[in-house]
């Protein structure tokens, strides 16, 4: 079984992508086209962050994923609230007006149980109980021709250190589409409860039967891989805290649902009513009323609008731009998580900053090289050589031998951009030992 954790929500998510997209798995054929499916897979989020996608290329809507809890939370099955977000939501429904696997309506009212309450009081009686399970699946789903059955179909709920873990089971996660709402819909459902008993959030794991990632998507997730890389995410998304969510409880899920967009707190009137804006085929002035703040929902909403919408450049938010530019390539060492998706040219020119960089440094790289004689012998005559191996050794070493999917497509580029300055990706490999220790040689160089 696959297994990712982290503390961050768009570094779990780019891990995951990355998995996918180079996982070593044929396409299939499904009812809704060819897919790679991933298998068992698990994930999770082990500290509270921003849990809003913001990466680059990706065009996560985080007003629909809103959305969606408010119309969970109230027990809704009704297609026309998220009929807004998304038109042709209705192709999911069976009659046109309501939502068979509907996960609110499950949860609040398909058994004549209140699930949510019921665990609720079940954990306010006794908090070590480990039998709140909340069930989204029903017997009459197993062979159902229903065009919407539940994906996800249950929640554990225990309370442990005094915070509150949740366990998601699903059946099947579409790794593209499907794990960022999931991870919102039900990190804001564990922290709804978790305010009940009074008690933080603790552990956010997700359990997929079949991870699995379509065909359609491929060339979408390996844009997504290229327009960010991992420092980056890592910086931007400290810019952000987690402060939306709490927030967020306090509209009236009611109002939202009926799309009476005046509440309180202005940053939820703001941001929905930039789509308000949108919907009326006003998207530059949906993205002007957009404005810089801490929690990163309105970044999240611009992106959605940069990468799913079209706005003229010159109504671009420049400071939206500035925390775009900061997840995208800052320096030459960070460049290495991303450059090997890109055509030959670019990983060429970033070969050269590369050499321009790193020579500074040529004698420390020479002479860890050199330090083990007999394993590799160094021309230290060969200057621009060396310090592409060194660069391209440090990109080879990114491409994981166990997800071999795309890793010949990889390993070729690379191969080509090695062979004009007589390099094999035998060289590479074999460089790509030192890996950690070059990186410490410059970033202790400060590069």
């Amino acid at each position: 079984m696959i297994f990712f954790s982290s503390e961050s929500t768009n570094l779990l998510y780019y891990k995951i992508l990355e998995y996918g997209y180079q996982a070593n798995v044929p396409f299939s054929e499904s009812r809704v086209g060819a897919v790679k499916d991933l298998g068992p897979a698990c994930y999770e989020l082990v500290e509270d962050d921003i849990r809003l996608i913001i990466l680059n290329g990706r065009g996560f809507n985080p007003l629909f994923a809103l959305a969606e809890f408010s119309w969970l939370i109230s027990g809704s099955n009704l297609v026309e609230p998220l009929s807004f977000y998304i038109s042709d939501y209705k192709k999911f429904s069976d009659d046109g007006s309501t939502l068979n696997g509907a996960y609110g309506y499950r949860l609040r009212h398909y058994f004549q149980l209140d699930q949510i309450d019921s665990a609720i009081n079940i954990l306010k009686k006794d908090s070590s109980s480990r039998r709140v399970v909340l069930t989204m699946w029903d017997v009459e789903d197993l062979g159902s021709i229903s065009l919407d059955v539940p994906c996800n179909t249950a929640a554990y709920l225990k309370i442990r250190d005094n915070k509150l873990n949740i366990t998601v089971t699903c059946r099947s996660n579409d790794l593209y589409l499907g794990v960022p709402y999931n991870i919102v819909i039900f990190y804001l459902l564990q922290k709804y409860i978790a305010n009940a008993l009074g008690v933080e959030i603790g552990t956010q794991m997700h359990y997929a039967d079949s991870l699995h990632l379509y065909e359609r998507d491929i060339e979408s997730v390996k844009s997504v891989l290229s327009q960010n890389n991992l420092s980056g995410i890592t910086e931007t998304s400290s810019s952000f805290n987690e402060g939306w969510a709490e927030r967020f409880f306090n509209i009236p899920h009611d109002k939202l649902l009926k799309r009476e967009f005046s509440f309180s707190d202005v940053l939820f009137s703001d941001v929905f009513k930039s789509i308000e804006l949108c919907k009326l085929g006003s998207v530059s002035s949906a993205v002007q009323s957009l404005k810089l703040e801490k929690t990163g929902l309105m970044f999240s909403a611009y992106q959605w609008y940069r990468e799913r919408q079209s706005f003229q450049v010159k109504d671009a938010h420049a400071g939206f731009e500035k925390l775009r530019g900061g997840l995208y390539m800052k320096d030459i060492l960070s460049s290495v998580d991303t450059v090997k998706y890109e055509d030959e040219e670019v990983i060429q020119a970033s070969v050269e900053k590369a050499i321009s960089e790193f020579d500074l440094f040529y004698d420390d790289l020479v002479a860890l090289l050199d330090a083990e004689k007999g394993m590799i012998k160094i021309d230290i005559t060969q200057r621009k050589r060396n310090l592409a191996a060194i660069y391209l050794s440090l990109v080879y070493a990114t491409i994981n031998p166990m997800n071999p999917y795309v890793r010949d497509e990889l390993v070729h580029k690379l191969g080509t951009v090695a062979a004009s300055y007589d390099l094999t990706c035998r060289d590479l490999l074999f460089l790509s030992s030192y890996e950690s220790r070059v990186i410490s040689i410059l970033k202790r160089k400060e590069v």
